[in-house]
């Protein structure tokens, strides 16, 4: 009786396992139809629905995407065909653009380079992640190609934002050709007598100025005698560009203020001390940097987003705006300053150490002691080491009026050159570069500074004291 009890009970087990396993194995045979089905329909789908997965999911999405890239397209276009007339026509709308962005008191270029580069990749771990999880070789493609005409979308709307902002203006007109402004070839002789011209208004302007620029106990100058003042000196330079405009028509433009740059640390290892944004027409500058750089650098931007894109253009612009059209002395300092800097590297390179300290004996004191402190800022900004070192000059003149130094050295310096001991080619004209060749030429229009050169000489000179 019990064995046939056991034998019973062990027969009933058996069938119930043979009836799971058969379950068991009709439903891996479902899943597998299923997987086989998914599969298999990519195999069924018609063209028109393999381009629906590929360029059109989710529809909404793709039509945003597609007008993006078809707007970069329409933005490579205007670049590639830019001219003066561009110019002119996109002058108000890269303006209207720049107008809004500068509503935002921090530097929106950096905020949306980061976000876009944030969400491009945040988005590829979302794709990678899906290609692992989704099923079908066909489908893993659409997730790349959709992923691929993003980018196409993301670029598209940096491309038409670059060329409203920058680069229909990229082969406008230069200044020469509207302007009686020159940027012909110069010689060296007229090159070396220009740092003359500009030690001379960097020496009047500290002189008849001396009550509005201040310096603190390393040597630098400050606008004002306390703080930073980026947007009060963008606002001084936006009234010196409206003057200008009244001269030069296609220097007028919005008036914006500069922004500090959120990484200015970052560009201060690769030495740009401000920045035009090419996609929102802001004006950046890098806080690391001395003040007396602050003002010819905005007006240098200021320069470029009126669509002056050369950076010769685009300086000796700023030149005429800092020296010429506004009336605020440390502007004018700023200037002047900033285009002796510029065509000192130079001027050292063509003829060498000596001469250049030579040059710079005309400097009145604080522009000298200025000049020194700038360069050991600068070289340990860059992470190198300065060994140049600033030495007091005895007074050159019985006048207290400094800034008629340089006249009487530009008498000294032409006797030098006539009289063979400072040697020097007169005669062959070549570039210096754009912005070197305007300042140049600049000054050899200035019939008023030979007369008060000659004023100056029978004035002081040891000569006509005797």
């Amino acid at each position: 009786m019990s064995e046939n009890l056991e034998k019973t009970i062990s027969s009933e087990e058996t069938s119930a396992v043979d009836n799971f396993s058969d379950t068991s194995q009709e439903v891996e045979l479902e899943l597998d139809d299923l997987n086989d089905q998914k599969v298999n329909s990519e195999i069924d789908m018609t063209m028109g629905e393999k381009l629906k997965v590929l360029l059109m999911k989710p529809l909404v999405t793709s039509i945003i995407k597609w007008v993006f890239v078809v707007l970069g397209i329409v933005g490579l276009i205007l670049y590639l065909v830019a001219n003066e007339s561009l110019a002119k026509a996109f002058s108000g709308v890269s303006g209207a653009i720049a107008s809004f962005f500068n509503l935002f008191p921090i530097s929106m270029m950096e905020i949306l380079i980061c976000a876009a580069i944030l969400g491009i990749l945040a988005y590829l771990v979302f794709i990678i992640v899906r290609t692992v999880q989704v099923k079908g070789k066909f489908h893993k493609g659409g997730l790349w190609v959709q992923f691929g005409y993003t980018l196409l979308a993301v670029a598209g709307a940096f491309s038409i934002m670059f060329s409203m902002c920058y680069g229909v203006f990229t082969y406008r007109d230069p200044l020469s050709s509207s302007t009686d402004y020159s940027n012909a070839k110069v010689t060296n002789y007229d090159f070396s007598k220009t740092m003359l011209y500009l030690i001379d208004g960097i020496n009047n302007t500290l002189y008849y100025g001396s009550d509005y620029i201040f310096f603190n106990k390393y040597g630098s100058s400050k606008y004002a005698s306390s703080g930073r003042s980026t947007e009060v000196i963008s606002q001084k330079i936006s009234e010196a560009f409206d003057n200008a405009a009244q001269d030069i028509p296609t220097l007028k433009g919005k008036a914006l203020s500069a922004k500090e740059l959120l990484f200015s640390d970052i560009y201060s290892k690769f030495r740009i001390s401000s920045i035009y944004s090419p996609f929102t027409g802001e004006l950046c500058v890098n806080t690391d940097y001395p003040e007396v750089i602050i003002p010819m650098q905005i007006a240098k931007m200021m320069a470029v987003q009126r669509g002056y894109t050369d950076d010769g253009d685009a300086s000796f612009i700023a030149f005429l705006i800092c020296t010429k059209y506004s009336d605020d002395y440390y502007i004018n300092y700023s200037g002047y300053f900033n285009a002796y800097l510029e065509l000192s590297s130079v001027f050292y390179n063509e003829n060498g150490k000596n001469l250049h300290l030579y040059m710079a004996n005309a400097l009145k004191e604080s522009a000298k002691r200025e000049y020194v402190q700038l360069v050991k800022e600068l070289d340990t900004l860059y992470g190198l080491s300065s060994d140049i070192e600033y030495i007091a000059a005895s007074e050159k003149l019985p006048s207290a009026d400094y800034c008629d130094v340089a006249k009487l050295m530009l008498v000294n310096f032409e006797d030098n050159v006539e009289a063979g001991d400072i040697e020097m080619d007169t005669t062959e004209p070549k570039s210096y570069g754009r912005f070197c060749n305007y300042l140049v030429n600049y000054y050899l229009l200035d019939y008023d500074f030979e007369e008060s050169v000659e004023d100056v000489y029978a004035e002081y000179h040891p000569s006509t004291l005797n």
